[in-house]
């Protein structure tokens, strides 16, 4: 059957990637999120740097955990050719790290024997949108998908006979170090794989050269500010349990109201038990001594569960629930996807009938992702939109900084509130019935609506709310009622009625706003006028100190 079905994992494989490719297309913003702005400041700076030294410097200083000299580059070379900073192009570049790491997987299957069946789960696994906070964040794409390039690279070159391979290994080994802080956990992983291969002289130049690149990476290292208290070595079955959460993490819930931690316990320990099988068969047995491709899986594994006790370690402070973050949960898909491709060798003849049933369960995992992970992606975009234009109006003048090649090297992106914006931000409230007032419940101004019904798909549709005080304009966006169901995947079934609104306190100076709601139904636009609303917070929770 696999023969006469030889041609189908292609189509079947190119799935997941146009489907994951075309969310992106769709949803991704060119805004700065997060640390982002770290990397335009680095742009200003490196320009304003005097010499070779300063900006090399600059390149390679550190970033919170990390240096983050790879991001950087990149930057450079995204203003080198087009004279500006673009975040969805930052974005491309980390996702294209994404096929890379399915290509190499690829290569390793093919040249141990296997078919495009077999890689096809790993495909569909890999290109899920349960990782959507990585894929939507320039830093964090450029980062967190990248250094598992590097880190894929490196062992399928370091396991390949020969120095050309150990040079290759070494240098993508020191290009992981410089994407992530994890990267210099491949060290030990790949020496001892060498050292087991009997390859001395070639474990003991790797190691060398390696621990120059960490001590150099470590040389005037400072522990960041903001970083959680390690938990004492006593909460021993929390840490536990929080490295069960981080492997496990592939089974998260996927809707509200689900367990959340109990699934991936349960998951995280299945996946512990399957990585210690593989290790115990693969070296407490008599392998043939050609046999690479084990290794290169177990080197995967191994750095995964490294990165795993390192961010648990680091991490758990802020509760076990953090880890589960999406940003984090490549490492679970990692996980998964080598405990999949390592039990290949142990079933070889079963090969066929395990690719095609992991290949349904993937296919399945993939599409409950989607559904459950594109109303977060919508709201991300419009909160995105909306927190570029409270930073751009809630002062007077409006805070609309030319592009500058030196000094604001940012092309400002048009949306949807460009041909609105003398309503919205002009002093007097609409006239007119009031439609209704905010209450205030749990230090959030709360606004409800189950009657409105939506009619456009457009991704900037839905209900704002305007909130202008004396010194300006702000914009908050509505949780819309998102349909799940891909049978009312209709343009005029895509959201259900109705909506919710909730802004925190916390994000609004002290004042009186006047309160106006902004239904935005292309091509139809509504402003209508709620209460005015007081805001006193006390014990307001000091700012949040950046780095940038």
């Amino acid at each position: 059957m696999e023969r006469r079905l030889s041609w189908l994992w292609l189509p079947l494989a190119g799935l997941p990637l146009l489907l994951y490719g075309l969310v992106f297309e769709t949803y991704a913003v060119n805004i700065p999120l997060f640390d982002d702005h770290a990397l335009r400041h680095f742009l200003i700076k490196y320009q304003q740097a005097g010499s070779p030294a300063r900006r090399l410097a600059l390149i390679f200083g550190q970033h919170n955990e990390h240096r983050i000299a790879y991001d950087r580059l990149v930057v450079l070379i995204q203003y080198w050719f087009s004279r500006e900073i673009n975040f969805v192009s930052m974005m491309r570049v980390g996702n294209l790290a994404l096929p890379a790491v399915a290509a190499v997987w690829y290569a390793q299957l093919r040249r141990d024997g296997f078919t495009g069946w077999q890689w096809l789960p790993l495909v569909v696994l890999l290109f899920s949108l349960s990782i959507h906070e990585n894929t939507f964040w320039g830093m964090a794409a450029l980062q967190n998908f990248t250094i598992l390039c590097w880190v894929c690279l490196s062992l399928y070159a370091l396991l390949r006979p020969g120095y050309g391979g150990l040079a290759a290994g070494i240098i993508f080994s020191v290009a992981g170090i410089y994407t992530s802080g994890n990267g210099f956990l491949l060290l030990p992983v790949a020496a001892g794989l060498l050292l087991w291969q009997g390859r001395y002289a070639h474990a003991g130049l790797y190691a060398a050269l390696m621990a120059v690149a960490v001590a150099v990476y470590f040389y005037g290292y400072e522990k960041p500010p903001g970083n959680p208290h390690q938990l004492p070595l006593s909460e021993a079955l929390l840490y536990g349990r929080g490295l069960l959460s981080f492997l496990g993490s592939g089974a998260d819930r996927p809707v509200a109201g689900l367990p959340r931690l109990w699934p991936t316990w349960l998951l995280g320990s299945g996946l512990v038990a399957g990585f210690a099988g593989l290790a115990f068969f693969s070296f407490f047995r008599k392998n043939p001594p050609n046999l690479i491709l084990p290794l290169y899986w177990l080197g995967l594994l191994a750095f995964t569960g490294l990165t795993a006790l390192l961010v648990v370690w680091g991490r758990i402070g802020f509760g076990e629930e953090v880890l589960l973050t999406s940003r984090y949960k490549i490492y679970g898909l990692l996980a998964l996807a080598g405990v999949y491709a390592g039990s290949l060798y142990f079933f070889r003849k079963k090969a066929f009938l395990i690719s095609i049933v992991a290949f349904l369960g993937a296919a399945a995992y993939n599409a409950g992702q989607l559904f459950a992970h594109l109303p977060d992606i919508i709201r991300h975009r419009r909160e995105m939109i909306a927190g570029q234009f409270s930073w751009t109006f809630s002062r007077h003048p409006p805070l609309l900084s030319p592009y500058n090649p030196a000094t604001n090297p940012y092309h400002f992106p048009t949306f949807f509130y460009r041909p609105y914006l003398s309503l919205l931000t002009r002093p007097d409230a609409p006239t007119g019935p009031r439609e209704g007032a905010l209450t205030v419940e749990n230090n959030q101004l709360i606004f409800n609506d189950n009657s409105t019904v939506w009619t456009s798909p457009h991704r900037e549709a839905g209900a704002y709310l305007v909130l202008q005080d004396t010194a300006g304009t702000r914009l908050f966006p509505a949780r819309m009622h998102f349909r799940r169901n891909v049978l009312y995947w209709q343009q005029q079934q895509f959201w259900g009625p109705g909506f919710g609104l909730a802004v925190l306190l916390e994000d609004l100076p002290d004042g009186r706003y006047a309160a106006r709601l902004l239904r935005y139904d292309p091509p139809r636009v509504h402003l209508t006028a709620l209460d005015t609303v007081t805001v006193r917070l006390p014990g307001r929770p000091p700012a949040v100190k950046t780095n940038w």
